[in-house]
């Protein structure tokens, strides 16, 4: 009788524990992206399904820690560039912030400040991102690349420390931008005169893009 490693057929498969190998990661971060709008295992709320994915997803993503980026990037170019495969990305030995955008910009996969558009931001690698925020220090963090930053307040549910002049403020081109600043300025209480025309002219600029999430509500 042959030996047993012998009729295994995941034989020279890398086991990143328990049986887990990166095509497992792969499949099932992208079935759970799929479910996760929609409540498959009948959760008393959409909040409680959406937590259960994302513990889920955030707990299987670790087990990429000692798993090379280059052998993660073989899969995913291979397969086709997601956003996902972005994010599995981050948590990758050797990964760096910078290819886990590029990867990401690879997809075609559009960041909106929409709960769905959020999530692949959401379950990046924290150690890859400044832990804070103030507006200002992440635009440091992210300068110059306007995507980073609209990725890095993605990140964090927190709310967003608008620590920086209103003149700066008031000229912000890119409407992905703007964009992302207005959905963090609205979710304040309490909003000054000048931070409501702040608003106004965010609007401004969104209006007619696919960043103008407002425009049927």
């Amino acid at each position: 009788m042959p030996e047993d490693n012998l009729c295994n057929p995941m034989a020279g498969v890398t086991d990143l524990g328990d049986g887990l190998t990166v095509v497992d990661i792969w499949q099932g971060l992208h079935a759970n992206a799929k479910a996760w709008p929609v409540n498959p295992y009948g959760l008393a709320s959409a909040a409680q399904n959406r937590t259960l994915i994302d513990g889920t997803d955030l707990s299987v993503l670790r087990a990429l820690a000692a798993y090379p980026g280059a052998g993660w990037s073989a899969l995913c170019t291979a397969a086709g560039w997601t956003s996902y495969g972005a994010v599995a990305l981050s948590w990758c030995q050797g990964a760096t912030l910078s290819q886990v955008l590029d990867a990401w910009l690879a997809s075609g996969f559009s960041l909106k400040p929409l709960p769905e558009y959020e999530r692949p931001a959401r379950l990046l690698n924290p150690t890859l991102l400044p832990q804070t925020r103030s507006l200002s220090a992440l635009v440091e963090a992210a300068q110059p690349n306007a995507f980073a930053l609209c990725v890095m307040i993605a990140h964090s549910p927190e709310p967003l420390d608008f620590d920086m002049s209103l003149e700066t403020l008031q000229s912000v081109p890119q409407p992905q931008l703007a964009a992302f600043f207005k959905s963090r300025m609205l979710q304040k209480p309490v909003r000054s005169p000048d931070e409501d025309q702040l608003i106004v002219i965010w609007t401004a600029t969104v209006k007619g893009t696919e960043f103008d999430i407002w425009e049927a509500a």
